[in-house]
């Protein structure tokens, strides 16, 4: 087996008491997408825009790694893990791994005159103006405008590049697996479609499998569907083999 390619949404978050953003009860059903995550009109609703970010960075504190964000860095330690995902909480991290976050991180704020990212952990943005922790290159000559440096519809995404990298790398002798994803804002299953490689997804939402019949569902938390996958992927590798 070459590498492990662990691709997490907002599911693997769940269990910890995160919403998630389109499951029923999720972020999105109480908050307009437009208004708190579209470039084209957060200007206009800047400070609706950061209160609603706001909040969420300053609770984020309040959340604990589970079992599937530590089983993440468990894997590191027998196999080549590379570790992606489209979550902008920092559970990940403090469950011991390194992800590349391909939406952004809330803990972070980005000036938009000079692009610099400030992380401001879990403090308010005008808590963090009022301490002077947000920084400017020295050629800025507007530091009134700052964003969350969370992706929002409508904008340019940069770690997608290393994400098609990484896709169009892939071997027979790599695992996908995907946890707690909806696939709807990233169709990772449509995107390694062609790639002959073990795919496994962990989803307790599943209804009729992904696509692909080819892909082992696992149909359980993203808890879980981890302590199956730390226990049977030698032999789901060797099936596949």
């Amino acid at each position: 087996m070459s590498r492990i390619i662990i691709f997490s949404g907002a599911g693997i978050s769940a269990e910890s008491g995160i919403d998630t953003f389109r499951d029923s009860g999720g972020i999105w059903e109480k908050h307009k997408i437009e208004d708190v995550c579209t470039m084209s009109t957060w200007i206009k609703n800047y400070d609706m825009v950061h209160d609603f970010y706001d909040k969420r960075r300053i609770d984020l504190k309040n959340y604990n790694p589970n079992f599937a964000h530590t089983a993440v860095e468990e894997l590191s330690k027998k196999y080549d893990v590379i570790n992606i995902t489209t979550n902008v909480d920092d559970l990940l991290e403090r469950g011991g791994s390194s992800p590349l976050h391909i939406h952004g991180d809330i803990r972070k704020i980005r000036c938009m005159c000079c692009n610099k990212e400030t992380d401001i952990g879990y403090r308010s943005k005008d808590q963090a103006v009022q301490e002077n922790l947000i920084k400017h290159e020295d050629s800025c000559t507007d530091q009134s405008i700052l964003k969350p440096a969370v992706i929002f519809f409508g904008e340019e995404a940069p770690e997608y590049e290393a994400l098609w990298n990484i896709i169009r790398s892939l071997t027979k002798e790599d695992v996908v697996i995907v946890v707690g994803a909806s696939l709807q804002v990233v169709p990772i299953d449509y995107y390694i479609a062609a790639y002959d490689c073990l795919k496994i997804n962990i989803n307790p939402n599943l209804e009729v499998g992904t696509p692909y019949d080819e892909w082992i569902d696992i149909k359980d938390s993203a808890s879980s569907g981890f302590k199956t996958i730390l226990e049977t992927l030698e032999e789901m590798i060797k099936n596949h083999v």
